[in-house]
Parts: structure tokens; sequence; C-alpha cells
């Protein structure tokens, strides 16, 4: 990949999308956990901020890409959650609000 491409992105990154794989119709939102070491383990932390929601089993393992993608589903209630994503690579933390 050129360099110029790699400097616009920070890696390992966090990115979210407001649906899931069912498209629109479907609750959201979607993680995707990027530009981590092929097949790694990383800790990922979700906290509501208003609700105390939280995930019961953070660890993860990414692919051989170094990506591993996941969503809330309706069993989240709206409120604006903090992603905490800790590996080797170090830790991101980043926010989304899941609207009403």
């Amino acid at each position: 990949m050129p360099a110029r491409i790699r400097g616009l992105a920070t890696s390992p990154g966090l990115a979210f999308a407001p649906d899931t794989p069912a498209g629109a119709a479907g609750d959201g939102p979607t993680y995707v956990l990027y530009g981590y070491p092929p097949n790694s383990t990383v800790s990922v932390s979700i906290t509501g901020a208003a609700t105390g929601f939280s995930n019961l089993d953070p660890t993860k393992q990414v692919d051989s890409y170094g990506r591993f993608a996941s969503w809330l589903t309706a069993n989240w209630p709206p409120d604006t959650y903090t992603f905490t994503a800790t590996s080797a690579s170090g830790t991101i933390t980043k926010t989304y609000t899941k609207p009403r």
C-alpha cells in the first residue's frame, strides 16, 4: 500500500456505521476494529453513559486481515456509548450515540 494512502488513516482504528449488515432496517451501530496484527486479541469495553448498559464478553479476536466487526442489537437501549478497544497495540476510545 502506498505511503500516502497509509497516511490517511490511523492504525489500529475503530469505525462506526449507523446500521447493521441487515441494512437500514437493522439496529446498530455496526463497529469495526481494523489495523490490528492478524489473529490478535483485542479487549472491547462498551458502556452506556446514562444506562450503564455494558457488554459482558469484551474479548474479541480479529481475523487474518486484522479486523473485527459486530453491532449493537435492539437489546441495547438508546444512549451514548463509550467504546474502548485495548490491545498490545494501544488503546482507542470513541463514543457513539444510539438514537431513540
